[in-house]
């Protein structure tokens, strides 16, 4: 995994994020810093990674969150069924590590930064990014859950339009919505329309 960050972002801030996941897993500190020179320019701190990174080191967790996740389908939101899931793993696990690494550098850094799970496709620069909502810790376990859970549908999407020549204009933006489903976003490339399709909360990716 690579952090990245748009220039706004103080380093000191990226080296406590670093320090606070380097005994979890690989990650590095990317060199590149990117500059926006707008007013009301993107601030954000992105966690990228390649598809089959983000599966081996958080899917077996992963699967046991969402397996819960929807044993609580009755519940109102994903927010109301995450906090009991969470609840019921008790002790260290990859994506709690990574939750609390995260939380614990927005409560300490007062910045407008988003925070972004990244997957680099269709390439680097526009790639598939769902922005984080770090209410809590436990919010911010059941965000990654369905991240890596949703990955290879999403993987899907990307390669039906990447056959047909129809890959987004600026890459692909994702929301968990209120059922634990997860929408995908994109501008069709030549006429720069909003497409979009919605991935259902089933327990089998």
């Amino acid at each position: 995994m690579k952090i990245q960050r748009t220039s706004d972002v103080a380093l000191v801030q990226i080296d406590d994020l670093y320090r606070d996941l380097r005994p979890y897993m690989n990650v590095e500190i990317d060199s590149e810093v990117v500059g926006y020179k707008s007013t009301d320019a993107p601030s954000w701190i992105k966690l990228a990674a390649e598809l089959s990174w983000w599966q081996q080191g958080l899917s077996a967790y992963a699967a046991l969150y969402i397996a819960e996740l929807v044993k609580e389908a009755a519940k109102e939101s994903w927010r109301a069924r995450g906090k009991i899931v969470s609840g019921i793993f008790s002790g260290a696990n990859s994506l709690r590590a990574i939750a609390r690494a995260i939380m614990r550098s927005v409560s300490t850094y007062e910045t407008k930064a988003e925070i972004i799970l990244f997957l680099p496709e269709p390439d680097r620069y526009f790639g598939t990014g769902l922005r984080l909502l770090p209410n809590s810790s436990e919010d911010l376990e059941v965000q990654l859950a369905l991240f890596v859970h949703y990955l290879p549908k999403i993987k899907e999407v990307i390669d039906r339009n990447s056959a047909v020549n129809c890959s987004p204009a600026t890459g692909y933006f994702l929301q968990i919505i209120d059922d634990g489903g997860l929408l995908i976003e994109w501008f069709h490339a030549t006429t720069l329309e909003k497409q979009s399709e919605i991935l259902p909360l089933t327990a089998n990716a």
